[in-house]
């Protein structure tokens, strides 16, 4: 077996690719055979070499060493000769210097699959282009508009109920209710009745006020005792429609953005690739999200919301308006107003589309 046995005076390097290179250049293969000729002969302990692939063989392959291996990497002479090196026999022959080359060549790989995944990744967004244009123009963004309008025109102290909880950390929707003390009510009937006992025991109480007491009791009888309560009832459904811009153009906005994105992405302009990702994440989730209100506002118009909001105005901010559960909807008829009818529109439906998907490691 052949061994070198003096220590590596050469040096290891590995090319410092551009960005357009690195797209171009294979760094990593399972066939190191297929990228040249390779030596038979293990390289001089003086040669410099230079980082060409590394490799994982489904087969084992023999080194420059003579030991066989089915990890390694491939190494080119100042000759132009390949040579198959080991993961273990280069630790073994090359120490400390194959550390640091090690590393070098592991920035290469990691920089070249970064940049390989957002090239796939712009090709995706641009071929998306269309399709997001589209749905910035569907009928479900364009019927989510127009209920943005709509809802302008309901009884202010209506509307206003919805815009100020929608502003709200915790967009809880709160009315005041009348609840009826019945402990309260018992205990004051108890008091008067034992003031009223007590003044009869009283010789010194004159009958002038053993009657006042008596009627004191007779009126505690009949007492009703109601306490205001301030409830929560439910979160305010599809908060964007009350205080959100219009749809069309924050998704166009977006998709403008991610076409910019993508395009320098494929001119291959130098960037960091791990911002370029979370950037594009990001952003792809903003649109997700934007078109999640659409389901929001359908929600708006479930049973169980359109119920809850019936409970809601039946409170006592809203005494002055007459609030009427219809099939599909609210019915709001307020002093010197003509009446409103808050219902779903026909167009508008769940959109199902992720952009986030497209994207996604």
């Amino acid at each position: 077996m052949v061994k070198l046995k003096v220590a590596y005076s050469g040096k290891l390097s590995v090319k410092q690719y551009s960005d357009v290179e690195l797209r171009n250049v294979t760094l990593s293969t399972q066939d190191p055979l297929s990228l040249g000729k390779v030596s038979d002969s293990p390289p001089r302990h003086d040669e410099n070499l230079e980082f060409v692939s590394q490799y994982t063989s489904p087969e084992t392959l023999m080194c420059a060493f003579g030991h066989r291996h089915k990890r390694g990497f491939l190494l080119k002479d100042g000759s132009g000769n390949h040579h198959l090196i080991g993961k273990d026999c280069a630790a073994e022959h090359y120490g400390l210097e194959w550390d640091r080359f090690v590393k070098s060549v592991a920035t290469q790989v990691d920089r070249q699959q970064s940049l390989t995944w957002l090239h796939e990744v712009s090709g995706r967004i641009l071929d998306a282009g269309p399709e997001m244009e589209a749905l910035a123009a569907s009928p479900s963004v364009t019927a989510f508009d127009a209920l943005r309008l709509k809802v302008k025109e309901m009884p202010t102290s209506i509307y206003e109920a919805f815009f100020f909880s929608a502003k709200q950390l915790d967009t809880w929707m709160r009315s005041t209710f009348l609840e009826r003390d019945y402990g309260e009510e018992r205990r004051r009937k108890e008091k008067c009745y034992e003031r009223w006992q007590a003044s009869l025991k009283d010789k010194d109480s004159t009958t002038a006020q053993r009657q006042h007491l008596k009627s004191e009791w007779r009126r505690a009888e009949r007492d009703v005792i109601y306490n205001r309560c301030l409830k929560p009832i439910l979160r305010c459904p599809a908060p964007t429609l009350f205080v959100g811009g219009k749809m069309a153009v924050r998704l166009e906005a977006i998709r403008r953005d991610l076409m910019a994105q993508a395009a320098n992405l494929q001119n291959a302009q130098r960037y960091h690739p791990d911002q370029v990702a979370k950037s594009l994440a990001e952003t792809a989730r903003k649109f997700d999200a934007i078109l999640a209100e659409v389901h929001s506002a359908t929600a708006l118009f479930s049973s169980g919301t359109l119920d809850s909001l019936a409970h809601l105005f039946s409170g006592e901010e809203y005494k002055a308006v007459k609030v009427e559960r219809i099939s599909n909807g609210l019915r709001f008829e307020a002093p010197q107003r003509e009446p409103f009818v808050l219902e779903r529109p026909a167009d508008l439906q769940a959109i199902e589309f992720s952009l986030y998907s497209l994207i996604r490691p």
